[in-house]
C-alpha cells in the first residue's frame, strides 16, 4: 500500500512510539458481526499506515456494567497515551472531564450535542471529536419492522428505566405503536437486576413481542436480552445490530463496524497532527437489517420473504 521509504516509512521512523488507549464499552465478547470490534480497528489502522508493532502501541480496556468510567479513563491515562479512543456515550463523557487536552475520538449512540458531549457537529471545540449514531430516529422503523416479522402481535413490551437517556427514542416507540395500532407493555426497570421479573410480567400482561432501547444498560447486557427473549419466546428487536448476532430475533440501527471504521480514520489523522476542535463530528450514514433465521425458526416464525431479501444480514 505505501512505497519504500514514503509515507509508511517516515511515520515508522518518526513516531515509533505512539501509543492509542482504547476502552470499550460492555465485555470483550461484544460483537457488532462475525470480526471482532478490536480486530475491525486494529486492521483499519493498519490500512492507513498505523501498524501495530512498528509505528504504534494499542492498550485496551473494558468498561463493564458497575464499573467506574472515570476511573477506568483514568487508569489507561497512567499508562501515557497520545490519544483516546472512547467507544460508548459514559466513557466519552468520563473522558470530556477527565482528559485535559489528551485528544479523544468517540463513538456513540444518540446525538453527542444533546448530552453535552461537545459543543456543536460542526465544531465540537475542545479535545473531543468522533462519530455518532442517531437512534430515536429510527425507534419507529423498528417497531415497524418487528410488526412485518411477526404482524400478529398486537401487544410489544418495552423495557425503561427512570433516568433514561432514551427517553426520545421512548416518545417516538409509543408514538409509532399508536400509528401501526399495536400496545406497547412499558416495564419500568431500575436496573437490570430486574431483567427476570420485567419477563415474567411482560409475559403476564400479554406481550408477544419486545422492542429494546438503545441505551448504555442495556448494551452491557444484550446477550442477556437475547437469551431470555429466546427463553420467554419473545420475538425482539434492537437497535444494536450486533444483538442479531448474539442471538437475538431481530436488529435494525447504525452500523456499528461502520462507527469503528471512522473512528480508527479520525485517530489516524489526529496521530498525523490535526486537532480534534478541527473535525467535524460525523454522523454514521449506514444502517444495517439483521436476521436471525435459526433464533425464528426456533420461536416459531418465518420471516416473510420481503423482509428477508431487504435485510443486509442474514444469520442461519
Amino acid at each position: 500500500m505505501f512505497a519504500p521509504g514514503g509515507l509508511s516509512a517516515q511515520r515508522t521512523k518518526a513516531a515509533a512510539s505512539r501509543r492509542i488507549g482504547v476502552l470499550w464499552l460492555g465485555a470483550a465478547s461484544t460483537t457488532f458481526g462475525p470480526t471482532s470490534r478490536e480486530v475491525l480497528l486494529r486492521d483499519t489502522l493498519r490500512q492507513l499506515g498505523w501498524v501495530e508493532g512498528r509505528n504504534l502501541a494499542v492498550e485496551t480496556r473494558y468498561v463493564g456494567d458497575g464499573v467506574d468510567p472515570v476511573r477506568s479513563v483514568q487508569d489507561l491515562l497512567a499508562t501515557r497515551v497520545d490519544a483516546l479512543v472512547a467507544m460508548g456515550s459514559p466513557i466519552a463523557l468520563a473522558a470530556r472531564h477527565v482528559t485535559g487536552a489528551l485528544p479523544v475520538v468517540f463513538v456513540v449512540f444518540g446525538d453527542p450535542v444533546e448530552f453535552g458531549l461537545i459543543d456543536s457537529l460542526a465544531r465540537p471545540g475542545g479535545n473531543l471529536t468522533g462519530i455518532y449514531m442517531p437512534t430515536a430516529e429510527h425507534a419507529g422503523k423498528r417497531l415497524a419492522l418487528l410488526r412485518d416479522a411477526v404482524p400478529a402481535t398486537m401487544r410489544i413490551a418495552v423495557f425503561s428505566f427512570a433516568d433514561s437517556r432514551a427517553r426520545v427514542e421512548a416518545r417516538n416507540t409509543q408514538a409509532a405503536a399508536q400509528k401501526l395500532g399495536v400496545h406497547l407493555v412499558e416495564m419500568n426497570l431500575n436496573g437490570m437486576a430486574d431483567l427476570d421479573d420485567a419477563f415474567l410480567e411482560c409475559k403476564r400482561a400479554g406481550a408477544t413481542a419486545l422492542t429494546v432501547l438503545t441505551e448504555p444498560r442495556t448494551s452491557f447486557h444484550l446477550g442477556r436480552v437475547a437469551e431470555m427473549s429466546l427463553a420467554h419466546r419473545l420475538p425482539s428487536v434492537a437497535g444494536y445490530a450486533g444483538f442479531a448476532w448474539l442471538g437475538g430475533f431481530m436488529a435494525y440501527g447504525a452500523d456499528g463496524g461502520e462507527g469503528i471504521r471512522r473512528a480508527a480514520s479520525f485517530v489516524a489523522r489526529i496521530l498525523d497532527g490535526a486537532r480534534p476542535a478541527d473535525l467535524p463530528v460525523e454522523q454514521s450514514t449506514r444502517y444495517v437489517l439483521a436476521l436471525n433465521i435459526k433464533t425464528a425458526r426456533t420461536l416459531g416464525v418465518r420471516f416473510p420473504r420481503a423482509l428477508v431479501r431487504y435485510a443486509n444480514v442474514v444469520i442461519s
